[in-house]
């Protein structure tokens, strides 16, 4: 892996949504994990990933004789599409792995899936539902508050 960018650590977004993304594929490809707003072929049922309303703490790391911020807080959303009528039913279960999986977020969102990132919080929040009656997609969100910041330790890597 080359080393990491201020700009690396500063993307956490799609760094942290891919981690997920990745994770979900490897416990449960079932899901169809796609990131939000990714160029993939949108096939149903279909879970997406997005980090929302990020805003940094007050947490500074220094380097090289300057302060960066390096934590932040916000919300993942674990977004359910599916086909009124055609696979609706797999809702409930979708929710349910997710559910199951965040439980170990911790473990499993590790060095190997987010080499630069660390969640120190990962609970549920939210659940919201609905159906959009021209297209019949019943859409659910799973949303958790998030605390991530950049691991200590990557800093030494950094390049600048």
């Amino acid at each position: 892996m080359p080393a990491p960018t201020l700009k690396d650590f500063l993307a956490f977004e799609f760094a942290l949504e891919t981690a997920w993304k990745t994770v979900l594929d490897a416990v449960d490809a079932t899901l169809n994990a796609q990131v939000e707003f990714s160029d993939g072929e949108i096939k149903y049922p279909l879970t997406t990933l997005q980090l929302r309303g990020a805003k940094r703490t007050t947490h500074k790391h220094r380097y090289n004789g300057k302060d960066y911020w390096d934590e932040w807080s916000g919300l993942f959303v674990f977004g359910f599409e599916t086909v009124r009528g055609e696979n609706s039913d797999q809702q409930a279960t979708m929710i349910g792995s997710v559910r199951t999986i965040a439980q170990e977020a911790p473990a499993l969102i590790d060095r190997n899936v987010a080499p630069w990132h660390v969640f120190s919080l990962f609970t549920e929040n939210s659940m919201s539902r609905g159906v959009d009656p021209e297209t019949r997609i019943d859409r659910s969100e799973l949303a958790f508050d998030a605390r991530w910041s950049i691991r200590t330790d990557a800093w030494d890597a950094l390049v600048v």
